[in-house]
């Protein structure tokens, strides 16, 4: 039996043409006020969250925190 894959999200898997939780995706399948939760593995992104003015959020755990950062559609 083999250890399981570690999982990557598109803004940092080492094949971009392959990853396991597609940002972009996520943040326009979102409606206003919600949240998609998910692990990544490789940069440490836990979930993705569109407010009621259609700002995207995604959560990065840094330490034991999570941080919320902003971020622009072009970036993820």
């Amino acid at each position: 039996m083999y250890p399981p894959m570690a999982e990557y999200c598109s803004q940092c898997s080492p094949y971009k043409a392959e990853h396991d939780h597609d940002l972009l995706a996520l943040a326009l399948a979102l409606t206003p006020g919600h949240t998609s939760s998910f692990l990544c593995e490789g940069c440490a992104n836990r979930a993705i969250y569109r407010d009621e003015e259609d700002r995207i959020y995604l959560a990065k755990l840094v330490g034991e925190e999570l941080k919320w950062t902003e971020v622009n559609l072009v970036e993820i």
